[in-house]
């Protein structure tokens, strides 16, 4: 009796230990999933609408992969210092980011040698097999066939109007139909006193070599064969009477990115404003007095043509430092190839609804055949800066 009561009482003892053990160690079922593994990015870019996108992007992502994990950290720096600093450390991964925003005529500035790979990485790989851009897109951000960056989904150059204003001079712009009557319309409110669209002089306006593409400069080889060429000597003489005549003049502190234009805008000192599409998204955030004032068309080719112009402006590159860093890649194929990848433009048109006097979707032409795109070629952003130099002695000419 005694000996089966121990026996009991073992068996007993042995199944509570068993239940503590249990109960101890949670089943590989209720064990909760590993951290995933956390890869430390840094990208650099111009304007808070790119830095908003990558940072949505870099989110979409985090909850789309399966183990793996980005932690994004974006700032957002002048152009100037971006090229500066990407220029100091050309040879060397010291002081640059691993992902970059560069404008698309800055990158002769880091590719004029075989060794531009020791800066930027080489994205032929993510674009083979995939919905790329359009090839006229990534021409400009290529060195001997390889590209280096994949450009923001927009594009298209806009004209923004003051609505109420033009129809104060006495012009319509829905009848603004051609680049001609762009400047006629010019000439109606320069004699009012106010111009019809500023001049950005800072490199991030493309209204120089928009001109000279469209005027059929050839720019297939060293700068020389555009720069004092007679379709370069046009497009300078007809900038400089546009100034001289008070149509267009130098924008405040040169460019149109800044407090002192927003408020020349909104005081109506110029009627329209000559930029990309995204710029919708900077004039709902600096200019908040134009709301419901702006009418937007797509930018008439400074030619015969009537179809819109469409650029490719910054590119998103890997910098070399991400060579070993598969996820960086990996992430700016998502952020900029992926089947849900939403261009700037789209933003604009969700967060922007009802910021016009007319539907922002519809100033975009559908059809490709009514985009006129840049040749590509290197040299027209030369000769545009170039032309930059010479109207500023006209103008101290003038004075």
């Amino acid at each position: 009796m005694n000996r089966a009561l121990k026996i009991i009482g073992a068996l007993v003892l042995s199944a509570v230990l068993a239940a503590a053990v249990y109960l101890a160690v949670p089943s590989a079922r209720d064990q909760a999933a590993p951290e995933p593994e956390v890869t430390q990015l840094e990208f650099w870019t111009v304007n808070s609408q790119y830095a908003a996108y990558m940072r949505d992007r870099a989110d979409q992502f985090n909850r789309a992969a399966q183990g793996k994990k980005i932690d994004l950290t974006v700032k957002v720096y002048p152009r100037s210092f971006i090229v500066g600093q990407l220029s100091k450390t050309l040879f060397s991964d010291a002081g640059v980011p691993d992902m970059v925003d560069i404008l698309f005529n800055d990158f002769n500035r880091f590719v004029s040698s075989a060794d531009y790979t020791l800066l930027l990485y080489p994205l032929g790989s993510l674009l083979n097999g995939r919905s790329a851009p359009a090839p006229w897109a990534i021409e400009p951000f290529s060195f001997n066939l390889n590209p280096l960056a994949i450009p923001y989904a927009s594009g298209q150059m806009m004209v923004f109007y003051n609505h109420p204003l033009m129809l104060r001079c006495g012009v319509d712009p829905a009848s603004i139909k051609t680049w001609a009557d762009y400047l006629a319309a010019g000439s109606v409110v320069a004699d009012q006193g106010i111009a019809l669209f500023p001049l950005d002089i800072s490199g991030n306006d493309l209204i120089f070599a928009l001109m000279l593409d469209a005027s059929d400069a050839e720019a297939n080889g060293p700068a020389g064969a555009v720069l004092h060429s007679p379709s370069y000597q046009s497009t300078y003489l007809t900038l400089r009477d546009l100034l001289k005549s008070g149509v267009c003049r130098v924008s405040e502190n040169y460019d149109i990115y800044n407090n002192a234009f927003f408020r020349a805008f909104e005081a109506g000192e110029y009627i329209s404003v000559i930029a990309s599409a995204e710029y919708a998204l900077d004039l709902a955030a600096n200019a908040p007095n134009l709301k419901d004032a702006l009418y937007v068309q797509a930018l008439p080719l400074p030619s015969t043509g009537t179809g819109a112009v469409s650029v490719a402006q910054y590119g998103t590159a890997i910098t070399a430092r991400c060579r070993d860093i598969p996820l960086a890649k990996e992430f700016l194929r998502f952020a900029k190839l992926s089947a849900g990848a939403t261009s700037i433009l789209s933003e604009a048109e969700q967060r922007l609804s009802g910021y016009f006097v007319n539907g922002f979707a519809q100033t975009v032409p559908d059809a490709d055949q009514n985009i006129r795109h840049f040749k590509g070629a290197s040299a027209l952003p030369v000769a545009a800066a170039e032309m930059v130099t010479q109207l500023l002695k006209s103008l101290d000419e003038m004075d």
